[in-house]
């Protein structure tokens, strides 16, 4: 046995990371971005179920002044970031996350 080893995980379709490092600039503490987080897994989970995993991340280095800094890492697609006005409604964000995964 190896010291490391590959490790199947039920989110292997996609990861969205959403920046904790906005959300501070923004309103500053984390809970914008924890609330985010929150809305995209619920959301994104009644859709796909566990294929895509939604997850905070300290700094995506995006740094959008007054907006929100979203990634997307996608077996199928290029990882992108997305700048979000965090006002956008909740289902436009999640059909522009599902059209990039």
């Amino acid at each position: 046995m190896s010291d490391i080893e590959a490790a199947d995980v039920p989110w292997s379709h996609a990861v969205v990371m959403v920046c904790t490092k906005c959300s501070k600039k923004i309103v500053g503490s984390e809970a914008l971005a924890d609330d985010m987080k929150k809305d995209l897994k619920g959301e994104l989970k009644s859709l796909r179920g566990k294929a895509v995993r939604v997850v905070t991340a300290s700094c995506l280095d995006v740094c959008p002044k007054n907006r929100m800094a979203l990634a997307i890492a996608s077996r199928n697609q290029d990882t992108v970031a997305l700048v979000v006005d965090p006002k956008t409604k909740l289902s436009t964000l999640v059909d522009e996350i599902l059209r990039r995964i």
